[in-house]
């Protein structure tokens, strides 16, 4: 906090273009004073003191790029399994029938099985699923 008073200035002072109200009564409502403002003329700053430890925020460049270099092994991995199963022939007939069957709640438990072999967030998934849809 600033103190309130630094090299003979005051941190408040009376507003100048305060006017005691007509219908004020001494009586009534007590000694008028004006309201206080801050002196225009009050130079007081507080002392900046070096931190060394201080490391400032990153900025959002800093976090897209953090963001982008995590993402970035999986993408490349989703998109090497990609490459891999177009080249490998896979059953998919087979493997459609078992999660087409007339069980719904089966063919999800199924496919969730199946998703659970591929150890790949959505940033690497999606390739894959991708590949298997063209």
């Amino acid at each position: 906090l600033p103190p309130e008073e630094f090299q003979g200035e005051r941190r408040l002072i009376p507003d100048p273009s305060a006017a005691k109200p007509d219908d004020w009564d001494d009586e009534d409502d007590g000694l008028w004073s004006a309201g206080l403002i801050e002196n225009p003329e009050f130079a007081w700053k507080p002392r900046m003191i070096p931190n060394p430890d201080y490391v400032p925020p990153p900025t959002y460049s800093m976090k897209l790029n953090a963001e982008i270099m995590g993402a970035m092994p999986w993408v490349t991995l989703g998109v090497l399994m990609t490459a891999a199963l177009a080249i490998i022939p896979l059953p998919l007939d087979t493997l459609r029938d078992h999660l087409s069957s007339s069980n719904g709640v089966l063919a999800a438990i199924k496919a969730s099985f199946i998703g659970l072999a591929t150890p790949l967030c959505s940033c690497g998934a999606l390739p894959i699923a991708a590949g298997l849809v063209a």
